[in-house]
């Protein structure tokens, strides 16, 4: 069964001067499993902390942020299997991510 991985991220890295990178702090703050199918399927909220996320899946998917996503072919972002994508997401408790292959 394939799966979306998200990882969830509350902060940017720092440079040595201070300076904010392109690039999420570690450690995460947070991490989920989606199983995906046919049908779409949503992860629990993200956290409150969170403003970053890096998106990978097993199989070629689409997905769908939002409060009660429902992702489909048509109308979602495609994601390519194998491939990570981040996305910054506004902060909120009731944010999730929903998934279809």
């Amino acid at each position: 069964m394939p799966f979306l991985y998200i990882t969830e991220f509350a902060d940017l890295g720092l440079n040595p001067r201070g300076g904010v990178t392109a690039v999420p702090l570690l450690p995460a703050s947070a991490g989920q499993r989606v199983t995906t199918s046919g049908t779409s399927a949503q992860s629990t909220n993200l956290a409150a902390t969170t403003n970053l996320v890096r998106l990978i899946s097993d199989a070629d998917c689409s997905v769908l942020v939002g409060t009660n996503p429902t992702a489909t072919i048509a109308a979602g972002l495609r994601l390519l299997a194998g491939q990570p994508e981040y996305f910054g997401v506004t902060l909120a408790t009731t944010t999730k991510i929903a998934a279809i292959v």
